[in-house]
């Protein structure tokens, strides 16, 4: 089971996003990036698609991690500011391809 509690909150009119420092606690190993997402979005009722996850910082011995994110306002702003995983991007097109052979 894992639980979050706000550390600070910080409103960023410029860029259009909110700054959030949060406590994670955990049971088991430290969460994946997504869960973390997909968590601060359902604590704080927004879409996971507008939250970036900047570190996770798990604390040594414990089970617990302070956790930075962004969340944007909307989606335009986030492409915005946000860099995109190339890795990852370059692994979707090189997975379709693929898939089209095999069938």
């Amino acid at each position: 089971m894992t639980h979050l509690d706000v550390l600070t909150t910080s409103e960023n009119k410029v860029i259009g996003r909110k700054e959030v420092s949060l406590r994670l606690s955990y049971d088991a190993s430290t969460p994946k990036t997504d869960d973390v997402r997909n968590l601060v979005a359902v604590h704080l009722k927004t879409k996971p698609e507008l939250v970036k996850v900047i570190d996770i910082m798990p604390a040594y011995g414990d089970r617990y991690a302070k956790v930075r994110v962004n969340i944007y306002h909307d989606e335009p702003t986030f492409k915005k500011f946000e860099v995109v995983n190339k890795k990852a991007k370059k692994e979707k097109k090189e997975a379709a391809p693929q898939q089209e052979q095999k069938k």
